[in-house]
């Protein structure tokens, strides 16, 4: 996470903005399409034919507003808390898919969007949108299982390649070595690379 990044998030906590101002709508715009990464690569394989990645960005960025308050800077990046929120919203969205055994939509979705900020609606459907985006998400999704999970842990949710090396059952230094290998692959095309720079 940048500087500048941090700083933003700072002055949101220390309530000199309130969300649904310029600063909300920049930290919503920085990170968004590392968001939108992260939902197509979890939603891959299938799964984005049963719910929609912008619904599960939009959602996402509906509950880390109400609990903005609660994030911990001492406990771990701003990325990782904000996505550790997207995979409770797609473990309960999994859940009611297989409850409902239909597609979830906009319109009759527990998950409706009709309370998202205006600003965090338009800049998740123009994440959504981006060919670039979606060609990456594309392209990580075609990675071997390992490569997924470096990427998700290292690249997306901040988490470092200990928890990479956790849940691949391999040594941190191992990790450690692939990552940096993918993450110089990666490098070769610096507006992807930087998505894991916040």
């Amino acid at each position: 996470m940048t500087g500048d990044l941090e700083h933003t998030v700072t002055a949101l906590l220390s309530g000199a903005a309130r969300p649904g101002n310029k600063e909300l709508d920049e930290l919503c715009a920085r990170v968004t399409p590392a968001l939108t990464v992260w939902a197509r690569l979890q939603l891959a394989r299938g799964l984005e034919r049963r719910l929609e990645p912008d619904e599960l960005v939009q959602e996402t960025w509906m509950r880390a507003i109400r609990a903005l308050p609660s994030f911990d800077p001492s406990k771990g990046p701003f990325r990782a808390w904000l996505i550790g929120i997207g995979r409770n919203v797609l473990l309960e969205a999994l859940r009611a898919l297989t409850r409902q055994g239909a597609v979830l939509d906009a319109q009759h979705s527990e998950f409706a969007l009709a309370a998202c900020p205006d600003s965090v609606t338009s800049i998740t459907r123009a994440a959504a949108r981006s060919e670039v985006l979606r060609q990456f998400a594309a392209e990580l999704s075609a990675l071997n299982e390992p490569d997924r999970v470096l990427v998700a842990c290292c690249g997306l949710e901040e988490l470092g390649p200990e928890e990479a090396a956790r849940r691949l059952g391999i040594s941190a230094t191992a990790a450690a070595k692939r990552w940096q290998r993918l993450r110089k692959q990666l490098g070769e095309r610096p507006q992807l690379l930087a998505l894991f720079e916040g």
